[in-house]
């Protein structure tokens, strides 16, 4: 993303607009974390925003170990085009995210232990500071993992849902989302599910 978004959509970024359009559509709500300020839920809600990692992980390990086939290699597909469209939002709307253009930081974001090393391992080793906010990917890929973890395997949603919930709340409090990319995966969402489950049916017509 940091190298091929600016090689296509060049330089523009939309970070102004989308800020514009927090404000009007949600107001005072898009700056939560002025609204609740708590360097313990900025730890922990640090904690969950790392946790985009390792769910669809755990999912899928999940599935394959009780030989749920069908439903990893449903799952897998489904979130794959979750990461496909996220990826063609970042190309159609360039934009760094609050974290990018708010300065200086909120003090209460770098909580008492994990705020500031996470925030800054983030930045500096993962993203790069690329144009990766509009739609949150965090959210979309968070709420097709919950989607499949509820159809496939219960018990493990009930594990996942806990650090998703906060996963997504993480991403307008730590300020690396604006409120409306948050809001832009949850239409996205429905969509890409229905999209997913009739290309995965249609696949399974195929290969029988």
């Amino acid at each position: 993303v940091y190298y091929f978004v600016p090689s296509v959509a060049g330089s523009t970024l939309y970070d102004m607009e989308l800020q514009r359009l927090d404000g009007a559509i949600f107001g005072s709500l898009a700056n939560i974390h002025n609204l609740l300020q708590s360097k313990l839920l900025a730890d922990v809600l640090t904690v969950c925003y790392w946790m985009y990692f390792p769910m669809p992980v755990i999912l899928g390990i999940v599935l394959y170990a009780q030989g749920l086939r069908r439903g990893f290699r449903h799952g897998i597909s489904a979130l794959l085009i979750g990461w496909f469209v996220s990826y063609i939002g970042y190309l159609l709307v360039p934009a760094m995210g609050p974290y990018a253009t708010e300065s200086p930081r909120a003090a209460h974001l770098s909580g008492y232990l994990l705020g500031d090393v996470m925030h800054n391992t983030v930045m500096l080793n993962i993203q790069w500071g690329a144009p990766d906010a509009f739609p949150s990917g965090h959210t979309l890929v968070t709420l097709m993992t919950l989607t499949y973890a509820w159809r496939f395997h219960r018990k493990t949603f009930c594990w996942l849902l806990p650090f998703g919930a906060g996963l997504i709340l993480a991403t307008v409090y730590l300020r690396y989302h604006y409120l409306v990319d948050v809001a832009a995966s949850f239409i996205l969402w429905p969509l890409l599910v229905w999209c997913a489950d009739r290309i995965f049916a249609a696949w399974d017509r195929v290969r029988l």
